[in-house]
């Protein structure tokens, strides 16, 4: 298994470059390509463009990709579009791509479809997933998907855009095309193909733990009997108006969920001093405000890629929160 890179600057260079890759692996008849797209710009006809470009060179092939806000390339920021395709050489190697329309179908109802297609087919070892920016808070789309089986590992994230205070994002296939609420989600499977999923955070909590009183859904209302925003106001004198998100955005709310590390990131405060959460948070949960220490971080890094190197993989899918940068 092995991935090649792809800077897009324009449509010609871009159909250059792939007809020389294609003339690079045309004595490969077996293998099995994904074209993944990463893009930070939203505008349509662009992405139209390059979807175009791919599927007239390799027609039979799938592709898919999600709005970013920062790409990088060779350890260097790179253009505002970069597409990846992961090669899978061995003929055991099976790949599926699905994409569920948001605005059209309930939640409920496309779960079950991914929970049936799994159901259907046992090749499947891992699921890859990519959503708009939902409107509201991702937690029953999760609860939904406790049903698959245990061996399946789950992993993605939220695409976001150039502007991360933004509602702005988009998903894209070949299968759908572009829609700005929708999920995408990549099966891989195969009796050769092996996938660990590793979460790393490494956010660092700060001062006191407070206890989740009140809440409803998304929106936490309070937290040890005062209003949730007030926490944000006394700790980090952040004002209740219009930079309440950007201001946040390094201070998310940190607490363990099911032995795994939560973060929690306020999008909205309200005026009743309520604070609207990117997912519900249960009452009597015991939270701390979090940041992002970069020592921190990097040394969780440091630990967690000793489990990555156990593993010993062919290649390395990393999609960070917020952005892929």
């Amino acid at each position: 298994m092995r991935q090649f890179r792809f800077e897009y600057i324009d449509a010609e260079s871009f159909g250059e470059d792939l007809y020389a890759f294609q003339k690079q692996r045309q004595s490969s008849q077996t293998e099995t390509k994904l074209f993944q797209i990463f893009s930070e710009v939203l505008e349509p006809e662009t992405i139209e463009t390059v979807c175009t470009v791919i599927g007239r060179i390799f027609p039979d092939t799938l592709y898919m990709g999600c709005s970013t806000s920062g790409n990088i390339v060779d350890c260097e920021l790179s253009s505002r579009i970069t597409v990846v395709c992961t090669v899978f050489e061995l003929p055991s190697t099976r790949v599926g791509l699905f994409q569920y329309d948001l605005s059209g179908d309930s939640v409920d109802g496309i779960t079950e479809m991914i929970l049936e297609e799994t159901r259907k087919n046992p090749w499947v070892k891992a699921m890859e997933l990519y959503f708009t920016i939902p409107e509201r808070s991702t937690t029953r789309f999760c609860d939904n998907l406790k049903g698959v089986r245990e061996d399946i590992q789950i992993f993605g994230g939220v695409a976001c855009s150039d502007d991360i205070t933004s509602d702005a994002s988009c998903v894209f296939s070949n299968v759908l095309g572009i829609l700005t609420r929708s999920v995408v989600v990549i099966f891989y499977g195969g009796d050769e193909l092996y996938v660990e999923s590793v979460n790393v955070t490494g956010w660092k909590p700060l001062g006191r733990k407070f206890r989740v009183t009140r809440s409803d859904g998304s929106v936490l209302q309070e937290l040890d009997g005062i209003p949730a925003y007030d926490v944000y106001h006394t700790y980090l004198n952040i004002k209740n108006d219009e930079n309440f998100f950007y201001n946040t955005l390094e201070f998310p709310l940190f607490y363990e969920h099911n032995n795994t590390t939560i973060l929690r990131t306020p999008v909205a405060s309200n005026a009743d001093g309520s604070i609207t959460m990117t997912s519900d948070i249960d009452i009597g949960s015991v939270v701390r405000i979090s940041y992002g220490d970069p020592g921190t971080i990097v040394e969780s890094i440091r630990q967690d890629s000793g489990k990555i190197a156990a593993f010993q993989p062919d290649l390395l899918h990393i999609f960070s929160c917020a952005a892929r940068r």
